[in-house]
């Protein structure tokens, strides 16, 4: 293929694209300050199972 067809990236990634507003509007509903507190809630939870773990150490938690 000659320029500038060469240089196409090829199709658009339309799917990701639809994932990804559906997405923001899916955190939109549940709202960010329900989002943050659930991803505190995951992080706790992960800490503690992983807690005692010999050679693991966990950086930035807070």
């Amino acid at each position: 293929a000659k320029p500038p067809h060469k240089f196409e990236a090829g199709i658009q990634n339309y799917a990701g694209a639809i994932g990804l507003a559906e997405a923001c509007r899916y955190l939109r509903k549940q709202g960010m300050r329900e989002v943050e507190r659930h991803e505190r809630e995951m992080f706790a939870y992960a800490l503690a199972k992983t807690e005692g773990i010999p050679h693991l150490d966990v950086y930035g938690t807070h």
